[in-house]
C-alpha cells in the first residue's frame, strides 16, 4: 500500500470519477483513495473494490443494456464501504 500511496503521477487521474476522496490512480488501479480504498473498473460495468482497513473485497460483474446503460453497483459498493457496516 505504501508504494501505491507514494509512487504515482497525479496528472494521470481522470477527473470524471464520481467519488470525492479519490486522490490518484496508480499501477493498474483506477482509484487509490487516501484512506486506503482501491478500485478497478472492468469491461461493461465490472468492478473490484478493496478496503484494506476493513478486510473487505467487493467484486461485481457488469452488463450493459442495448441502450448502453450500466447498473449502479459501483456507487452502491462505495456506499457500503463508507457505511461503517464492515468496520473491524
Amino acid at each position: 500500500m505504501e508504494k501505491l500511496r507514494t509512487n504515482y503521477n497525479p496528472n494521470l487521474l481522470d477527473k470524471s470519477w464520481p467519488f470525492e476522496g479519490t486522490k490518484w490512480n496508480a499501477y493498474q488501479w483506477d482509484e487509490v483513495h487516501s484512506v486506503g480504498y482501491l478500485f478497478k473498473a472492468g469491461y461493461s460495468g465490472q468492478g473490484l473494490w478493496i478496503a484494506q482497513e476493513q478486510d473487505l473485497v467487493i467484486a461485481y460483474f457488469g452488463t450493459r443494456t442495448k441502450e448502453g446503460k450500466v447498473h449502479d453497483l459501483m456507487k452502491i459498493a462505495h456506499l457500503l464501504i463508507k457505511s461503517g457496516l464492515f468496520e473491524n
